[in-house]
């Protein structure tokens, strides 16, 4: 049985930079992996942080489902933006 996910329709995942710290070949991996199982799988509502910004264009056609945001923030003006990608 796979223990590695044990996420259901009805729950919330949030993951914050998956697959940082490792090579980029590995870290892109296990982001994808990760991001692919939660989406086809699993179907559960997910906040995904990563800095692998090409997972947006890889999964913007074959998961039409998901929605993708930029957030950025200015500790300055103490403001948060999400912007809508894609």
């Amino acid at each position: 049985m796979d223990r590695s996910i044990q996420a259901t329709p009805r729950s919330l995942v949030i993951l914050d930079e998956l697959g940082r710290g490792t090579s980029t070949y590995d870290g892109m991996a296990i982001a994808y992996s990760v991001l692919h199982r939660l989406a086809t799988h699993v179907g559960c509502v997910g906040f995904f942080a990563t800095h692998f910004t090409s997972l947006t264009e890889d999964f913007a056609v074959s998961l039409y489902f998901l929605d993708f945001f930029r957030i950025s923030t200015d500790p300055l003006a103490n403001s948060i933006s999400i912007i809508p990608s894609m």
